[in-house]
């Protein structure tokens, strides 16, 4: 009798266990689903969605980018944030004065490469790397990170930094110096650009000060990422 009791039981608790696990993937692929509708009403209802608006959403549906089989759409995240040395340096001088010499290391703060891989491991859209730094003509700029995005202080994804790993594998090392500058964009607000040194090509990143939405190639970044999760 107890043995057929046992039976009973251990028959109960693995029909219960198969149930919450069904129900777990059955959750999974619910999110999966939301996460395409959420994506693809950007793509539809973009100019409505601001830069705040749309972190969230990345936030809580688009870590699937990080993983390393769909490197080849992380890989686009760069050319998001990409600007020429021209528009960089003039936004460094926009803030700084138009005299100053940007070798100088009391206009910037210097990290190594391996500093931001610290920062960026096993990490993807659930954290934002930001800045300590005031409005003053002083060189106070820190690195830290938040777990929510903000446009001020400046905030860069850090699927950025990993893109820009992917794209540039043979120029970066542990060592590879990384320069943050106080900048004032278009809008005159004070921001963090920064520069990566040694890449063969481009190198110059600026955090964009209009929605992503509008910026050429992003919608269909984001209609590629909805597809991988429906």
């Amino acid at each position: 009798m107890k043995k057929i009791l046992l039976l009973i039981l251990i028959f109960i608790i693995g029909l219960f266990i198969g149930t919450k696990l069904f129900n777990t993937k059955e959750d999974k692929s619910v999110n999966k689903n939301s996460c395409s509708s959420k994506l693809l009403d950007v793509v539809t209802n973009g100019t409505k969605i601001d830069n705040i608006e749309l972190s969230k959403i990345l936030q809580s549906c688009g870590s699937i980018i990080c993983d390393p089989k769909n490197v080849n759409l992380s890989k686009k995240i760069e050319g998001f944030h990409t600007i020429n040395n021209s528009n960089y340096e003039n936004m460094i001088y926009r803030f700084w004065g138009s005299n100053i010499d940007l070798t100088n290391s009391k206009y910037y703060n210097e990290v190594k490469w391996s500093d931001i891989e610290t920062e960026i491991k096993d990490i993807c859209y659930e954290k934002y790397i930001s800045f300590y730094y005031s409005a003053n003509l002083i060189n106070d700029v820190s690195l830290t990170t938040t777990k929510s995005f903000t446009e001020k202080p400046s905030c860069y994804s850090i699927p950025l930094f990993k893109s820009i790993y992917e794209n540039h594998k043979s120029d970066i090392n542990a060592n590879t110096k990384v320069k943050f500058y106080k900048a004032l964009n278009q809008n005159n607000d004070v921001v963090v650009v920064f520069k990566i040194e040694g890449l063969k090509v481009g190198g110059y990143y600026d955090i964009s000060d209009m929605p992503m939405i509008v910026i050429p190639g992003y919608l269909k970044f984001l209609k590629d990422l909805a597809k991988l999760l429906s």
